[in-house]
């Protein structure tokens, strides 16, 4: 049988194993489920055993009796959309928009079911006559096709063609998809449906117009995920992501706890054995008139005296497809639940990355782990297991900052509250058994398996959890967040706060500086030795730039660059001397030779810090300099001009000439508006970029305008 003959293929499927599949047979053909309304959908769907009710893809246990989960065995394919739409923001779209994109979706999602149910599809050559078996499928719908859909729909919201759905993922969405290998089996499964002509909608194929001479260099392949390798995450997510993990347990956080401690009081007061399930349901159930109660004697405002809503899309309903997903403030039993966990996690996640602890040592922290000890300090008390050798661990002490302290309080009060309230559902009332524990951190949350007595055991689950209700990606760079994530993340940022000072710490963690940030985290000596790994790495890294740039203009014969003070000259030479080296021992430059020679000269990464931005200072401990007497480390807060290991990268010169016209033009203001101490503090910003570029220094300076502002500033500094 010839694999690319539709009709051989239509005869492959035409024999059926099961009745449902001889009945829709019967009445449809293959080629025709692509365009087939909602009405002859759901009649197929039905013929083929998988239930009648529209855009619910059912599995009976007469198709598959094998062991499936309840959100297996039957998904919704609206609901399952919308709960992945969440985090793509949509919900900025008008609900009518969402709501038609929708249904397109689960349109989309029916069809495909049916083909994959009823068409060979699977395996690769020959085996791509078999079938899909219906658990299969069930999970295909859930996990891989619902994403795609889900993200087909986001690029059609910004378009306004009347394409297909599938057809409007670009060809940047195709290939992340198929760095996934399930993602990469789906694609290829729409390939085989259109190839044989039973779909039409289909992404973009890769652009293979032009033409590459077959000697040139061979193209780099998809970088694939390796498993259980745990990177750091990127600065520009946690600068996202602090702020909006701050507001939850800043702004949320407080205001929660009120009310749940309230809730629990008012539930300890009831009389259970009189309670029936309908008291606890509707809007009309005692708890939800208590919560409307409390909102209205004690509102949720900030600071400012204005109601509290959260500036990013902040999810409190049980289903991400329910009309109560962001409602705020809480109306109902269900999001306080989704709130509460949602509390935790972000305690969790600033207590990984504040005290950067390992995974075990924040597990079994136990709710009364903040102690003042005699220097008046906080500290955060724990116990370490991987590098003791008791059985039961040694006991750690962490400093733990002020917001630690109070994201470590809250839990505790979180976790002492639960205690109180019903750890299942509502309805089955308080627990009688005492608890076994005292664990921080409880399994809160709304799904059925969620019991409130029970420690939590999934932390990297809780935080992926976290991320998806905050409106952040659970998979930052294409992989999970997960605990030791963290541990590793904050020795880079550590590493690299040290080196340049970003603002990736302080809006994390609320502080004021970064030094204050640093106090707490370089306590501890894993991290430090880890921040000091990086640090030096950096060092080495950005002077093998300045290297290799200054090497690659001399080859060339191009222009040196325009590197000012008066370290500069010093680049060139050494360059030009470890090559006379390279030529002696019968070597050549390659593309590490640079990093080798940046290694010689930072003295293994302890030179080459950055003062300002792109000002450098090239001074090795132990080398006598300008800012400092002695020989000990460079004081860079008391950089000279005129030192010999000050640098300024070529990277401030492209901008040097257009700083000293404005200040020129500011000062020249000033001075006609006899505001002298905005002039002279223009002059000397001025004065600081000529010295640091001779060159332009030497342009500015024939200047008359220039002359005459120097004149004047040099009559008020000598007032």
């Amino acid at each position: 049988m010839n694999a690319s003959d539709p009709i051989a293929h239509q005869q492959a499927a035409v024999k059926p194993s099961e009745p449902g599949r001889t009945a829709t047979f019967t009445r449809f053909q293959l080629e025709e489920f692509q365009h087939l309304s909602k009405d002859d959908l759901s009649l197929a769907q039905s013929l083929a055993g998988h239930g009648y009710k529209w855009g619910v893809w059912s599995t009976p246990k007469s198709i598959c009796p094998s062991g499936l989960k309840d959100y297996l065995r039957t998904i919704d394919f609206a609901k399952r959309i919308r709960y992945l739409l969440v985090k793509n923001r949509l919900a900025e779209e008008s609900p009518e928009r969402i709501s038609d994109l929708v249904n397109e979706g689960a349109l989309v999602l029916t069809r495909l079911s049916l083909l994959m149910r009823l068409a060979p599809t699977t395996g690769k050559g020959k085996s791509k006559n078999h079938r899909l078996k219906p658990s299969s499928i069930t999970s295909k719908l859930y996990i891989n096709w619902s994403a795609i859909v889900a993200r087909a729909i986001c690029r059609k919201a910004k378009q306004n063609e009347t394409l297909g759905l599938l057809a409007c993922l670009t060809q940047d969405d195709v290939r992340e998809l198929c760095k996934d290998r399930r993602q990469r089996t789906e694609i290829e499964r729409l390939d085989t449906l259109g190839g044989r002509g039973w779909w039409s909608d289909l992404p973009p194929q890769p652009d293979i117009t032009q033409t590459t001479d077959p000697s040139g260099p061979r193209s780099q392949p998809v970088q694939q995920d390796v498993p259980g390798e745990y990177r750091h995450i990127s600065d520009k997510y946690l600068e996202e992501f602090g702020p909006r993990n701050l507001w939850v347990i800043r702004e949320l956080g407080p205001h929660l706890l009120a009310l749940l401690e309230n809730l629990a009081t008012y539930f300890e007061n009831l009389d259970w054995s009189k309670m029936t399930q309908n008291k606890f349901r509707g809007k009309s159930s005692g708890v939800q008139k208590f919560i409307a109660r409390h909102l209205k004697e004690y509102p949720w405002i900030d600071q400012l005296g204005r109601p509290l809503k959260p500036n990013f899309p902040l999810i409190t309903g049980k289903i991400a497809s329910s009309k109560d997903a962001f409602e705020f403030p809480p109306r109902n039993w269900e999001q306080l639940k989704v709130l509460s966990a949602t509390l935790q996690s972000s305690q969790l996640f600033l207590t990984l990355l504040a005290s950067a602890g390992r995974d075990g040592e924040v597990y079994t922290l136990p709710r009364s782990c903040v102690v003042t000890q005699r220097d008046g300090k906080d500290y955060m008390r724990g116990t370490t297991y991987k590098l003791s050798d008791n059985l039961f661990g040694d006991t750690k002490h962490w400093p733990a900052p002020p917001i630690l302290v109070q994201a470590l309080g809250q839990q505790a009060r979180l976790a002492n509250v639960w205690v109180r309230l019903p750890s299942r559902a509502i309805e089955n009332g308080l627990s009688t058994e005492p608890q076994t524990h005292t664990s921080l951190w409880l399994s809160l949350g709304s799904a059925r398996t969620v019991n409130a007595a029970e420690p939590l055991s999934q932390h990297g689950h809780a935080l992926q959890q976290l991320a998806t209700r905050i409106g952040m990606d659970p998979r930052p760079d294409g992989i999970n967040l997960h605990p030791h994530r963290l541990r590793k993340t904050i020795g880079r940022l550590a590493g690299v706060a040290l080196f340049n000072s970003p603002n990736v710490l302080k809006r994390l963690f609320g502080h004021k500086c970064i030094e204050m940030t640093l106090h707490y985290i370089l306590n501890n000596k894993d991290i430090q030795a880890e921040a000091e790994a990086v640090l030096r790495e950096l060092r080495i890294m950005h002077c093998a730039e300045a290297l290799e740039e200054a090497r690659e203009a001399i080859s060339a014969g191009a222009p040196l660059p325009a590197h000012g003070g008066a370290a500069a000259p010093r680049l060139v030479e050494a360059i030009k001397e470890h090559e006379v080296r390279l030529v002696r021992s019968g070597r050549v430059w390659t593309d590490g030779t640079a990093y080798d020679l940046a290694y010689l000269l930072t003295a293994r990464g302890q030179a080459w810090r950055f003062i300002q931005k792109n000002i450098v200072c090239s001074k090795v401990p132990g080398e006598a300099g300008l800012c400092r007497k002695n020989k000990g480390e460079p004081d860079t807060s008391n950089c000279k001009l005129e030192c010999g290991n000050r640098l300024v990268l070529s990277l401030a010169h492209r901008d040097a000439g257009e700083i000293v016209k404005r200040y020129m033009d500011v000062a020249q203001q000033a001075c006609d508006e006899g505001l002298f101490d905005l002039l002279h503090y223009s002059m000397e910003r001025l004065m600081e970029e000529l010295n640091n570029f001779p060159d332009i220094r030497e342009k500015y300076m024939a200047d008359a305008q220039l002359q005459s502002l120097i004149n004047i500033y040099q009559d008020l500094s000598n007032q």
